[in-house]
């Protein structure tokens, strides 16, 4: 199953709050397994393994939808079946929205449509004290016990933002930064296997070639 979200932040912009996606991922997720119960009537086909692959954003919501699911009756077994969590950038104590938000301030100052776009920068920033944080964190000795985990992070700095003087439209040709520090994209447990990508926030997802080293290290932490 791959799974996709609004990710846009200056155009198609909608009211969406992080407990929508978490629960619009969560709902998906369990069509997509029973679904594969109708095709397979069998006990077994509820409970088979699950590898769990996100990027920034993606990985929080990976970490909200398995903390849910072990309160969840229901979908307490999208939590039991789960493998393995490979986790890119993903901002558990922060990310860099400086410039971001600047920019989504700039446009709400012609369109209050973006509003709520800025509402989740903020919440993921690295200095929003966020309910959504402290559950993650106290949950996570609980959700990934007996789980490989695998946290990936960036150690190459990412463009920003900027307004173009000539277009005035943004572009990323701001100083680089990292947008994911190693200490935010980490969980600190003993069962983490940590792994540093040589490339920026965004590009180190992107696998040209099977041989990419990244690559490879992903493929041998997928095999059940």
């Amino acid at each position: 199953m791959i799974y996709g979200y609004n990710t846009y932040l200056t155009s198609h912009p909608v009211n969406d709050r992080l407990v929508d996606y978490e629960r619009h991922f969560s709902q998906q997720l369990d069509n997509a397994r029973s679904q594969e119960v109708q095709k397979s009537p069998l006990f077994e086909a509820k409970y088979r393994p699950i590898i769990f692959i996100g990027h920034s954003f993606g990985g929080i919501l990976i970490s909200l939808a398995l903390v849910t699911s072990k309160s969840h009756l229901s979908r307490k077994h999208l939590l039991e079946s789960t493998h393995a969590v490979l986790l890119f950038g993903t901002p558990f104590r922060g990310l860099h929205t400086v410039e971001l938000e600047y920019m989504i301030q700039d446009l709400l100052s012609e369109d209050n449509c973006y509003e709520s776009r800025l509402n989740i920068l903020r919440k993921l920033g690295k200095d929003y004290d966020s309910e959504w944080r402290k559950r993650l964190l106290e949950n996570f000795p609980h959700i990934w016990e007996g789980r490989k985990v695998v946290s990936f992070y960036e150690t190459v700095a990412t463009p920003t933002v900027s307004k173009s003087t000539t277009t005035s439209t943004y572009e990323r040709a701001g100083p680089s930064v990292k947008m994911v520090e190693p200490t935010s994209a980490r969980l600190f447990l003993p069962n983490e296997e940590k792994v540093p990508v040589p490339e920026n926030h965004s590009n180190m997802v992107k696998f040209m070639i099977p041989s990419d080293r990244t690559y490879e290290t992903v493929t041998n932490h997928t095999t059940v």
